[in-house]
């Protein structure tokens, strides 16, 4: 199974980096995606990243997928996890800044 994957420690530090930006994330929103006057904002912010961190994780480890499709996989991957990235981080989803309903 791992010789159909790239495997070195760039890689390894990439998957690393992008795991430590979740937890960060989870961290800074802990408190207000538990708060009850945000019901209606509520997300699981892990479900969130799933799908933009496999995908770019795809196109930097799987070996037999062709240059094209990596490359549509990075640029869709990198576009989905900057998103949440700021999504979570800069705080653009942040009810204080409207009004609460």
């Amino acid at each position: 199974m791992f010789e159909k994957l790239y495997l070195d420690k760039k890689r390894i530090f990439l998957a690393f980096a992008l795991l430590v930006i979740i937890f960060i994330s989870w961290l800074m929103n802990k408190d207000l995606m538990n708060d009850p006057r945000n019901a209606n904002i509520r997300s699981n912010l892990f479900e969130n990243y799933v799908l933009p961190t496999f995908l770019l994780l795809s196109g930097v480890f799987v070996r037999d997928v062709k240059k094209f499709w990596r490359i549509i996989l990075l640029i869709i991957g990198i576009v989905g996890f900057g998103y949440l990235s700021l999504h979570y981080l800069i705080g653009f989803h942040n009810p204080y800044w409207e009004i609460l309903r």
